[in-house]
């Protein structure tokens, strides 16, 4: 046999070993190299005006490494439990978003994190986690829940909202293999939610409890565009604001820019209208929604349209010029655009059914 001929054939039975290892990898699936299952503890604490409180919840962990010869490593992790929330001093329950529950490593117990907001600085002699932008929620009553405001969750972290401060939040390494089940911790703090019936996608019970805890409101934002992001749609020195919907609204690029803040919303005194004005804007709350069945027994305007829930519809006001529409770009996200194409500057209205 010549040296090329051994060559092909060397090259050959490479890479049928290789097919062949491909294919016992997805017929068999990729070998577990390691498995770590652990209990985590998280305990927030905020200053409420002169007074401190805290809360803690639990979440299970479940981290798994592992290595395939055509993957490579790969790892992650998945957890599940309630996030962390606090019961202040007038019964209303402050609630964080997307802290994360699990470190991912195998920290012995007793191991401390501590959360800090993007930006802030680490202390080299403790670890941290990275507190992600996300919206805080505060339900107003723990017994009877029917308005909810949504704050900036970074706010809370570097200057607080409202009175209201988070001095501390902090992640501890509990327990490996935990074998008692979760404590309902989020459950027995706010009996609204807990008597709230719950159930799996397609129950009744499932049904019950989207319609009892669906809260409606707007969610309404400035922003300011830079020059790419101009609609060219419409005469570039005209005040505005002009109404972007439908066919106009898809022909013009996304929108996003930098954010100057959510725009104060002023229901009246029968909810049927909102008004709004573009030079009163906040940078901390994000909006204030109200129970969808409360907002029906007070006789707020709305609809009863899909699997007969009622859909808050207020006319909306933006420095006295009125909107009642609810146009919508796609099925799944009902709103519209208010255009400034002068200042380059664009207010989102978002509904939250």
């Amino acid at each position: 046999m010549n040296r090329q001929a051994l060559w092909i054939t060397v090259v050959g039975c490479v890479l049928i070993a290789l097919a062949i290892l491909v294919l016992f990898e997805r017929v068999l699936g990729l070998p577990e190299v390691d498995v770590a299952q652990y209990r985590t503890e998280t305990t927030v604490t905020v200053a409420d005006g002169d007074r401190t409180a805290s809360g803690k919840v639990h979440a299970d962990c479940i981290y798994s490494r592992s290595h395939g010869w055509s993957t490579g490593t790969q790892s992650g992790v998945s957890a599940s439990g309630m996030n962390p929330f606090v019961v202040l001093g007038d019964r209303s329950i402050l609630v964080l978003s997307d802290l994360h529950r699990c470190p991912g490593t195998h920290a012995a117990v007793g191991s401390t994190y501590r959360f800090h907001p993007d930006g802030s600085p680490s202390q080299a002699d403790e670890p941290r986690i990275d507190a992600p932008y996300a919206h805080a929620r505060r339900y107003d009553n723990i017994d009877d829940a029917k308005i909810l405001t949504l704050y900036s969750q970074q706010v809370l972290f570097r200057g607080g909202i409202d009175g209201l401060r988070i001095t501390e939040a902090k992640l501890v390494i509990a327990e490996h293999k935990p074998k008692a089940p979760l404590p309902d911790l989020y459950g027995d703090a706010f009996p609204w939610y807990r008597n709230t019936p719950k159930g799996d996608v397609g129950t009744p019970e499932y049904g019950l409890h989207d319609f009892r805890s669906r809260f409606s409101g707007f969610i309404v934002r400035l922003n300011q565009l830079d020059e790419k992001q101009r609609c060219n749609k419409f005469d570039r020195e005209a005040e505005g604001p002009l109404l972007v919907e439908g066919d106009r609204w898809d022909t013009c690029p996304p929108w996003g820019g930098e954010n100057l803040g959510w725009l104060i919303a002023k229901p009246n005194a029968d909810l049927s209208r909102i008004d709004y004005s573009y030079n009163e804007r906040s940078l901390e709350k994000i909006a204030t929604h109200y129970r969808a069945t409360w907002l029906e027994a007070r006789g707020a305007p709305g609809a009863n349209k899909v699997d007969d829930y009622f859909f808050w519809q207020p006319k909306l006001c933006f420095d006295g010029q009125c909107f009642a529409t609810h146009a919508a770009r796609h099925s799944a996200w009902a709103g519209f655009r208010l255009y400034y194409p002068k200042k380059n500057e664009v207010i989102s209205v978002e509904w939250v059914h």
